[in-house]
């Protein structure tokens, strides 16, 4: 992926860089027990800086080959849900994913129901 600084020289606007690099939601907190009321993930990167014991976060309702970066900061481990009717890695539809302290995935959308995830060591 290429910087936005380039993009930018290139004469793309700061937006349209932006856009094509997808954005980055920090300092967010886990919510909610289930996957109903779990935390929406509304942007291409979340990091989380603060979880709480079984709180969650679920993923957006994106598009086949839409990528989503998570990273959990917080002092416990974070649920990650895809959105509804999906699912994680060939897990059960709607059931979530646990995703340890100090560590991030990216996940990237493969059909319309199926997300695919990488963990970082």
């Amino acid at each position: 992926m290429p910087l936005a600084k380039k993009m930018m020289g290139g004469g793309l606007s700061s937006g349209g860089a932006k856009a094509i690099n997808g954005d980055i939601a920090t300092a967010l907190t886990a919510a909610g027990t289930t996957q109903a009321t779990a935390k929406a993930i509304n942007s291409g990167v979340a990091v989380f800086g603060t979880v709480a014991a079984s709180s969650g976060a679920i993923l957006p309702a994106c598009e086949i080959s839409d990528d989503v970066w998570v990273y959990n900061g917080g002092a416990n481990a974070l649920t990650l849900y895809p959105d509804s009717g999906a699912n994680i890695n060939e897990q059960a539809a709607n059931a979530g994913i646990q995703l340890a302290t100090a560590t991030g995935i990216k996940l990237k959308r493969i059909t319309s129901t199926k997300w695919i995830g990488i963990l970082s060591a």
